[in-house]
């Protein structure tokens, strides 16, 4: 009994450990960093293997709360992109909920068992119901609060109830095995069973709680890919329509030949009335405001060249150099989503500005030394605005505000590349380096 007594706490250590690490996942966000695996391992295991030495040294149990307080604080901060005050918080919150289920299983037990306190604790047949109590405890608390604190509504409605019951539930069921062991101590078989039935049953209620949750997280992350489907259709129509302005750019420029073949004869044989209405039709026909860029790529022509015409209309000054690559490790599609979304942010933010300030954008697209370097700086009015996890928002009125950046962002870090954002009162800068592949000498 003394060995299935230490598997048990051993297990119940596990579980402990597992709810943990799935509030936490659930409130904050996931730092992408190499290794991060390995450092959730090394840290969750060191927490286990320190409060089950301390567990079976008798060491005191406020030593053991502040060590897994500090280990919960660290595996928050260093995993985690919140700022260190939040981490702290929510990985010290894991701890106090912890508190609060001892102290709240050990008042049910005295309300509602004839248990005494040593019993509670250190009764070796008592231990398997009442850390079972606990444990279901610690998970409807952790529950709750993650759903208070959360990032974003991971569970419907529906799967609340299913889950708030299925934890009234576990309390009641792990009482009746109170009652059980209670009343049948003396008899071992029996008690064996009982104690073998509450494993399972606890075996049973946490996957049940980890199924859900699983099941709640599939359903988010179909949300989150169909969105990214309408997103990457909306590029891609958007794209289409670059290529399309473009390709009529181009055919005026190929015209553009013939017409001042016409211009030059006429002004040879001095025909003046007709050279005016000739200059006439042709400003009918044509927009001479659109600037053709040629970079040697078609989306970044077809970028330009529609932001150019743009920025011109709202009185802000575009200055860009293009040097770009042999391989661009971006698809058609997506560098026309970065670039477009990079310089729709920029234009948004010099329409802001007061007329008589200065608006200008500062583009730069070039290789340096195997990365693709993607730099523009504009100006803007010192404003911005923030989620509270620290991505910025768009100050447009649409539904869709502050997608611009964290597109980017996304677009970015799909290609191992990484993003860099710096302002002051009068600039906003954006800073990409992107890896490109490797050049393998023939």
């Amino acid at each position: 009994e003394t060995y299935l007594l230490i598997s048990w706490e051993w297990l119940i250590n596990l579980f402990e450990l597992g709810i943990f690490y799935f509030y936490i996942k659930s409130i904050l966000t996931p730092k992408i960093m190499r290794h991060r695996k390995l450092l959730e391992i090394t840290i969750l295991l060191i927490r286990f293997c320190g409060t089950t030495i301390g567990n079976a040294l008798g060491v005191a149990p406020l030593y053991t709360i502040i060590f897994s307080c500090i280990l919960n604080v660290l595996f928050a901060m260093v995993l985690f992109r919140e700022k260190n005050i939040v981490c702290f918080f929510w990985g010290a919150s894991a701890m106090l909920i912890n508190i609060i289920a001892e102290l709240v299983t050990y008042s049910l037990l005295r309300v509602f068992t004839p248990m005494q306190s040593n019993e509670i604790y250190f009764g070796e047949a008592y231990r398997f119901p009442s850390t079972s109590l606990y444990i279901i405890l610690f998970a409807t608390f952790c529950f709750i609060a993650s759903t208070i604190g959360t990032k974003t509504p991971l569970f419907t409605l529906r799967q609340k109830i299913f889950v708030y019951f299925t934890m009234f539930i576990g309390i009641v069921m792990t009482h009746c095995f109170m009652y059980i062991i209670v009343n049948i101590d003396s008899n071992e078989s029996l008690l064996f069973i009982a104690i073998l039935s509450n494993f399972v049953f606890l075996c049973f209620f946490i996957f049940l709680l980890i199924y859900i949750y699983q099941l709640a997280l599939t359903q988010q992350e179909n949300e989150e890919l169909q969105e990214k489907a309408r997103l990457l259709e909306m590029e891609e129509t958007q794209y289409n329509n670059l290529l399309s302005t473009t390709q009529s750019l181009r055919e005026i420029k190929h015209d553009i030949h013939h017409h001042l073949s016409s211009i030059h004869a006429l002004i040879k044989n001095n025909e003046t009335d007709q050279l005016t209405n000739y200059l006439n039709e042709y400003e009918t026909h044509f927009n001479l405001d659109y600037s053709v860029a040629s970079t040697g790529n078609i989306v970044v022509d077809s970028i330009l060249a529609t932001k150019l015409y743009i920025a011109k209309q709202q009185n802000t000054k575009i200055d860009f150099t293009v040097l770009l690559p042999d391989a661009i490790p971006f698809s058609d599609v997506a560098l026309s989503a970065l670039l477009g979304n990079l310089f729709d942010n920029a234009l948004e933010a010099c329409r802001k500005l007061p007329e008589g300030q200065t608006r200008f954008i500062h583009f730069q697209m070039k290789s340096l030394e195997n990365m693709l370097l993607i730099h523009i700086d504009n100006s803007f009015d010192g404003i911005v605005k923030k989620t509270t996890q620290h991505e910025f928002l768009s100050r447009k009125e649409e539904p869709d505000h502050g997608i611009g950046l964290k597109r980017v962002s996304t677009l970015v870090e799909e290609v191992d590349g990484f993003i860099e954002i710096q302002y002051n009162e009068h600039v906003f800068t954006t800073h990409i380096m992107v890896p490109l592949e490797e050049r393998h000498e023939s």
